[in-house]
């Protein structure tokens, strides 16, 4: 069992977490930190996933796929970025060290 922090135990001081960091039971240090829409969202989920069969999900890849070959666009992007994961946007506010690039050319073209 977790040791809990000692303290005298009254509504004002309730210890707020053990040893281990865990919050207590009784700790008022998460309240109304909680997603006020989750039993909302996991109700609409579980009744999403009741009404749609494997087979339907196996449908949609697979047209998804055909789409993808036929060199459709935006099925091309959603296919790799769900196989792939999205790319990293680098952050603008972050400063980056200058690239160098030079390029030598063979000496025919050097004087073009």
């Amino acid at each position: 069992m977790d040791e809990i922090i000692e303290q005298t135990q009254t509504p004002e001081n309730t210890p707020q977490r053990a040893r281990n960091g865990f919050f207590c039971k009784g700790n008022t240090m998460a309240a109304g930190h909680r997603n006020p829409q989750a039993r909302q969202r996991q109700a609409f989920t579980d009744e999403f996933l009741r009404i749609v069969k494997p087979a339907d999900f196996r449908r949609v890849i697979k047209k998804l796929i055909e789409m993808a070959a036929g060199g459709d666009i935006i099925a091309i992007r959603e296919l790799l970025d769900r196989l792939l994961g999205r790319p990293k946007i680098p952050d603008e506010t972050e400063e980056r060290e200058p690239i160098n690039i030079s390029i030598k050319f063979p000496p025919e073209l050097e004087d073009v």
